[in-house]
Formats: structure tokens, C-alpha cells, sequence
């Protein structure tokens, strides 16, 4: 099956630290995304997102730096491999710049999966950071 690579460089007002915990923290991402989700951030640890329309295996987790996970939706086509979804965290100004591979993604899914960051991810991402920055002390 042709597969192919989705790379996105994106900048959010929170720490590394706190953008780590949006995608291992299954009560942060719930919070962020509205959606359920569970996880086990450990190594080979499994995890769900989007009341179970994404699932998948942490891989590597290095707190505050970088994710590594087996990743796929409901959506798969019947036979394919999981993805592998990588993000690299490193502070730029008062936020983070996350850094995204997404690779091994079914060459039939690349532009949906392509908007579908930034309309399931990095839109809730900046609301519910910018959000805590406006209410917290």
C-alpha cells in the first residue's frame, strides 16, 4: 500500500512540558479536545483519542522533548500498518514549537489527515492553552 509522510511545524502558547502532557495525559486531552480519551503513557503503553476514533502505541516518550507513537483510525484502510506520529517539543519565546512527522499515512488519506491536524489538533491546542493563560493567575 502507497503510503506517505505529513509534515507540519507549529508554534502554541504553552510550555513543552505542557504540550507533552496534552498528547499523555488522557483528563488533559479530554479537557483540550472535548472528546474522550484514555492512555497509558508508558512505553508500549496504549492510548485512544476522539472517543475511540484514534488509537494507538507510545513508542518514546521523553518528557517535555519528544513522542513517538504506533497511530491509526477507524477510518484505516483494512490491512494497513499503523502510522508512526512523531513530534519534537523545543521552547521558542513563550511557547513551543512542535515539530510533526506523521509518517506512513495511506496515500488515499494524506489530505484529509493533512487538514484534520489543524482542525482536531492545533485549533483546540491554541484555544485551551490560550485559555489557561487568560484564566490562571
Amino acid at each position: 500500500m502507497a503510503t506517505g509522510t505529513i509534515h507540519q511545524e507549529i508554534e502554541l502558547p504553552a510550555t513543552p512540558e505542557e504540550v507533552y502532557e496534552a498528547f499523555t495525559n488522557p483528563i488533559v486531552h479530554t479537557a483540550m479536545t472535548e472528546a474522550p480519551a484514555t492512555g497509558n503513557a508508558i512505553v508500549g503503553g496504549n492510548f485512544t483519542a476522539w472517543d475511540g476514533y484514534i488509537e494507538g502505541t507510545y513508542r518514546v516518550l521523553e518528557p517535555g522533548k519528544r513522542l513517538v507513537m504506533d497511530w491509526s483510525t477507524s477510518e484505516w484502510p483494512d490491512g494497513a500498518e499503523p502510522s508512526e506520529l512523531e513530534f519534537t517539543l523545543s521552547p521558542k519565546g513563550i511557547g513551543t514549537l512542535l515539530v510533526m512527522d506523521h509518517r506512513k499515512v495511506p496515500s488515499e488519506q494524506l489530505s484529509m489527515y493533512t487538514s484534520g491536524w489543524e482542525a482536531s489538533y492545533w485549533q483546540p491546542m491554541r484555544a485551551y492553552f490560550t485559555h489557561l493563560r487568560t484564566t490562571t493567575p
